[in-house]
């Protein structure tokens, strides 16, 4: 079944929401690590304090990436440009007239993105960051051996 935006209009809270879960469960883990335990009990504990941290920066990247992919549209819809000391590459490429329909599906696609989970969505940013660099990179390289 698609994606309704009816049903995903608060997917940045819920995905917040989670965060905060997260976050409370690594609080109630570092508690009961300050405590009298075992090693092994110790261990067990560290390991899933580690666990929990790790789930809940991904979900922060995520909501990050989601977060940067709607500045970008709202930029183009403002007629904005890119500002100085602004975060990486913008996550989509728009010229012309608005496309609401271009505009709508992006959107949506973005909110399936944030829905689904993916840990590769969270890194979206750093690979276009590397892409871009290994292109520049790249083209000097071509340049050098073409003179």
């Amino acid at each position: 079944m698609g994606s309704n935006v009816n049903d995903d209009e608060n997917v940045v809270g819920r995905w917040q929401a989670k965060v905060s879960e997260k976050s409370d469960e690594i609080a109630q883990l570092m508690k009961l690590l300050k405590g009298r335990n075992r090693m092994m009990g110790f261990s067990e504990l560290n390991e899933r304090k580690k666990g929990l941290m790790a789930e809940r920066d991904l979900i922060v990247k995520r909501l990050e990436e989601f977060r940067a992919s709607m500045k970008c549209i709202l930029k183009y819809i403002e007629g904005g440009r890119e500002e100085e000391g602004e975060r990486g590459l913008e996550v989509f490429v728009f010229d012309g007239e608005i496309d609401w329909e271009r505009i709508h599906r992006l959107v949506l696609r973005e909110i399936r993105r944030l829905v689904d989970g993916l840990p590769i969505y969270a890194y979206r940013q750093q690979i276009l960051e590397k892409i871009h660099s290994k292109q520049v990179w790249f083209l000097v390289v071509i340049s050098l051996f073409s003179k």
